[in-house]
């Protein structure tokens, strides 16, 4: 029996709106979720010539449709599947769309693993499906639980979304566990969509799902993109990956009334983003930030605190005396920093704090975040 949906989204407007009202992001911006923006210099300095001159050189016109060979060869040595299961999208957001409109048919429901950001659920639902909301996570836990989309009767469900590593926690969901879950969906006939964005940020050795051997298994689909892990957001580069070719070719169908196809030199720099990756890093920065908010943590009475694995996010929870969404509020009017109020993921004693940003940087958001806390305490004594 199909249980009836939920989410955990906060009512009203969600998280992106929220951060679209609140304007240009400040220079304290502790809700970035993803690493430092980068420039055109910065991906052709890594080039070679020939790659710079066909840049300057490159057509305009409509390129292929699932994206340039080049570039799902790229995707393919970051991901383990084989560039002829590449599906080129206009970021992550569009490959979610995609891997949901080929799920959904006389299956409806896709059970989510939350909390989630806002995007997985609203992508069930533009593509006409119900999204459930299953928790796999609850404060004080060191790991993501898939035990109970395992459990659900999933021959009544047409996908399971899973996201690792997580935002807003920075888990990762355990291999053996993903597996199993892969194994289960297979079985039910469901999809299994595993979004892995932020994949080898914090956990330089991390390595995508796409290298499982559960991967193999025509339920998977996986999807990724360059803007967490890279900064690229504006080339609007995603993927979405599948050893099923009826699902490839649905999806192929489905972009022919979205997007249609990237832009050639959007896909040219995120290929060479991807090749020479190991010169992008960030998960030295975002360690080092993760330290000093491990330390932070420490000194804060009433805290709660499981340190992320993967991903550019962290989620503390703290002894706010109003809101998370109030305080975030107050913080960013009366101190300009910026972070993501937790009532958004279900858990209101929280905030999604992101590590990708320069030390100084976030050294300074933490300082004045502490100060906020201060002020706030003080308020709510008085």
């Amino acid at each position: 029996m199909v249980l009836a949906a939920q989410t955990e989204r906060a009512s009203g407007p969600g998280l992106e709106r929220w951060f679209a009202a609140a304007g240009a992001p400040v220079h304290l911006d502790l809700a970035r979720s993803g690493a430092p923006a980068r420039s055109v210099r910065d991906l052709l300095d890594l080039a070679e010539p020939g790659d710079v001159q066909e840049y300057f050189d490159m057509s305009l016109d409509y390129g292929p449709g699932i994206g340039t060979e080049r570039l799902r060869a790229a995707i393919s040595t970051y991901t383990g599947a084989s560039p002829a299961e590449v599906v080129v999208t206009h970021g992550a957001v569009e490959a979610l769309l995609l891997a949901c409109g080929t799920a959904i048919g006389e299956r409806q429901v896709v059970a989510v693993a939350t909390p989630a950001y806002e995007g997985m659920c609203l992508a069930v639902e533009a593509m006409g499906g119900i999204a459930q909301s299953v928790p796999v996570w609850k404060p004080g836990s060191g790991c993501l639980d898939l035990g109970a989309l395992c459990e659900l009767d999933l021959a009544a469900y047409a996908a399971v979304m899973v996201n690792s590593p997580h935002n807003p926690t920075g888990l990762q969901a355990d291999v053996a566990e993903l597996e199993h879950l892969a194994d289960c969906c297979a079985r039910a006939g469901a999809a299994l969509i595993v979004d892995e964005v932020s994949m080898g940020t914090l956990d330089s050795g991390a390595v995508s799902f796409g290298t499982s051997r559960a991967a193999e298994s025509q339920a998977v689909m996986l999807i990724g993109d360059v803007s967490k892990a890279f900064g690229l957001g504006g080339l609007r580069v995603g993927w979405c990956a599948t050893t099923c070719p009826k699902q490839r070719q649905r999806l192929a169908t489905l972009r022919d009334v979205t997007s249609l196809g990237n832009s050639a030199p959007s896909q040219h720099l995120a290929a060479l983003a991807l090749e020479n990756r190991s010169h992008l890093s960030v998960s030295e920065m975002a360690r080092a930030n993760l330290g000093r908010l491990d330390a932070w943590m420490g000194s804060r009475p009433g805290s709660s605190w499981t340190s992320p694995t993967d991903g550019l996010v962290a989620f503390p929870g703290l002894a706010l005396p109003v809101s998370s969404l109030a305080f975030a509020e107050r913080l960013l009017a009366n101190h300009r920093v910026s972070v993501a109020p937790g009532g958004f993921f279900g858990h209101d004693r929280h905030l999604r704090v992101g590590l990708g940003l320069p030390p100084d940087v976030f050294a300074e958001g933490l300082a004045q975040l502490a100060e906020a806390l201060g002020e706030a305490m003080c308020g709510a004594d008085r």
